[in-house]
Parts: structure tokens; C-alpha cells; sequence
């Protein structure tokens, strides 16, 4: 087993831990990908039909607001699964759009190929569940965070979850997240200084 298929396995035993067999069943169906800075792993509009675990880079998932300005809705770092949750399981179109911000590196699947191991395996479909329960708790924090904290705390957070974020990224992309300006945001850094 390679180094990267280590780390996964590594990340996928802390969410749900799988016996050798299992994660040998649950790892044949990723094939290792890359992204290039800027290339999508998905769009808008279009039906989602794989997820992915990310490795190495940062990927963001966006929406254009009515007044065509891309909105960062989430940043996916290192073991994230990155793809359109929504889509998957409605089988409707994306509403946002998948890019890498960065060269990446990650492993995908099929989601049917998914559907067919949780059928399979009772541990692969548990460590889905507890994967989409992480997810869905993750999901309310953000909100809540963008409903009761002001924009320097929600700077103060990233930087402690994503210590590296503002090497990897530029700032504009971390404003968009945090739902200021990059103007707002200089201010921010510069009052911690």
C-alpha cells in the first residue's frame, strides 16, 4: 500500500474503522486523480455522478449570485469528500460548481459503485452514514458561524481549522467565504496584527 492509500486509510479508520477486507473492497472502486489549479471536478447544471476524497490541495464549491459574482459556499482541504451531495442523491443537477484552487490530488469513485458497497458491506455503509453525519454537523456550524459570529471570528476560526489556508489560497477566495470583501478582509488581518 502506497503512502497516500496509508493517509486514507489512516483518515477512514478515525470516521469509521473497516477490517483489511473491507477497506480493500471500499478503496477498489477510487481511481487516483488529479486536478490542476483552476480545473473543475464538477459544474453547475450538470448531474453529479462521482465522489471524491481529497488528498492533497484545496478545492472550493461555489455559486454565481444574481449579480454574477462567484460565491464560496465551502473550502475542502486534505480527506475532505468533495462532489455534490445533493445531486448524488437526488439525481437532479448540481447547484454548484466543484474547482480546485490548487493543483490536487484525490481519489473517486462512482457513487452507484458506493450505493453497491453499502449494500455489501454493513461497515462501509455505517462509515457513509457517520461520514454524512460529520458532514451535516459541519454544515450547521458554518451556518450558524455566518448567523451569530462577525467576520474577524470567522477569520479567527479558519486560521485555526486551516492554519495554511492563506498560503494555499488567495485572499479573495477566503473573503468570498467568509462573506466580506478583500478590502474588509485586509482590515481584518491588519487590526490583528
Amino acid at each position: 500500500m502506497d503512502a497516500k492509500l496509508k493517509e486514507v486509510h489512516y483518515h477512514i479508520n478515525n470516521i469509521h474503522p473497516l477490517t483489511k477486507e473491507e477497506f480493500k473492497a471500499f478503496i477498489s472502486i477510487f481511481e487516483p486523480a488529479t486536478l490542476n489549479k483552476k480545473e473543475y471536478f464538477s459544474l453547475a447544471g450538470e448531474k453529479e455522478l462521482k465522489m471524491g476524497i481529497l488528498v492533497e490541495g484545496v478545492v472550493r464549491a461555489y455559486v454565481m449570485s444574481s449579480n454574477g459574482t462567484e460565491v464560496n459556499k465551502q473550502l475542502f482541504t486534505k480527506f475532505q469528500t468533495v462532489g455534490g451531495y445533493s445531486s448524488l442523491i437526488t439525481k437532479q443537477p448540481n447547484k454548484l460548481s466543484y474547482q480546485a484552487l490548487t493543483d490536487c490530488t484525490l481519489f473517486t469513485a462512482s457513487y452507484n459503485d458506493m450505493l453497491k458497497l453499502y449494500d455489501e458491506y454493513r461497515n462501509i455503509e455505517r462509515l457513509g452514514r457517520v461520514s454524512l453525519e460529520n458532514l451535516f454537523v459541519a454544515k450547521e456550524k458554518r451556518e450558524l458561524e455566518l448567523l451569530t459570529l462577525n467576520a474577524t471570528e470567522r477569520y479567527l476560526i479558519l486560521k485555526k481549522e486551516t492554519p495554511t489556508i492563506e498560503q494555499e489560497i488567495s485572499l479573495t477566495h477566503i473573503a468570498s467565504y467568509l462573506g466580506v470583501t478583500p478590502t474588509q478582509l485586509s482590515r481584518i488581518r491588519k487590526s490583528l496584527l
